[in-house]
């Protein structure tokens, strides 16, 4: 894979383990989280970790929308960071500052996105994930896919990252008790209505960026 050396340099984070706190630190890093498509696929995520073990930081490269969704995430998370207005070194600098073990960029190559400071290297491990189903070409360490987004013949000629190959499907879901059902393995007799996918009757148009 293609490796890129730090432009800046960073200090290690803790140590995961016992000790003075000894949780994984994980960093979610996005502009789209409020009332947006990954803001709303995401949203139901972040409260899921395990907090004995985990400590959830969120990094908002855009100011709070007054959305609902945007509510719901500052309320799940532990620590809530808005970055917009950061320059990309002084972003990389605080991520790396929190001591982030992982660091999840659910931008990717998309509208609003961070990805010079992703470059950076601010936290050991680094992924794409969510807003864009492709390469990062050289930003990220690890890319978050599935087989239908990126098959598994077409990795070794795309990919410059490590794969994290999931299961069933790479994009995290809101609702994914519910949704996993029907995503993962779906059965091919079952009417889906949308009020048994909780969404609203009637249809209309999409988000969207």
């Amino acid at each position: 894979a293609l490796r890129i050396l730090p432009l800046l340099s960073f200090a290690p984070p803790p140590a995961v383990g016992p000790g003075a706190d000894g949780r994984l630190r994980i960093g979610y890093l996005s502009s789209d989280l409020g009332q947006h498509t990954t803001g709303t696929n995401v949203a139901g995520i972040f409260r899921r970790h395990d907090r004995r073990r985990v400590h959830v930081f969120a990094y908002a490269t855009s100011p709070h929308d007054g959305s609902p969704t945007r509510d719901r995430i500052e309320g799940d998370v532990e620590t809530m960071r808005t970055c917009h207005a950061l320059s990309t070194a002084q972003l990389a600098f605080a991520i790396n500052a929190d001591g982030v073990h992982v660091l999840v960029d659910f931008n990717g190559h998309t509208l609003g996105a961070r990805s010079h400071a992703v470059a950076l290297r601010p936290a050991p491990i680094t992924v794409f994930d969510q807003g864009f189903a492709g390469s990062s070409g050289g930003v990220a360490t690890h890319l978050a896919a599935d087989r239908v987004s990126l098959p598994p013949e077409y990795v070794a000629a795309t990919a410059t990252e490590r794969i994290l190959l999931m299961p069933a499907f790479s994009n995290p879901l809101n609702n994914h008790r519910d949704a996993s059902a029907y995503v993962a393995a779906p059965d091919p007799h079952r009417r889906y209505t949308r009020a048994a996918l909780g969404l609203p009757e009637g249809g209309g148009g999409g988000g969207g960026a």
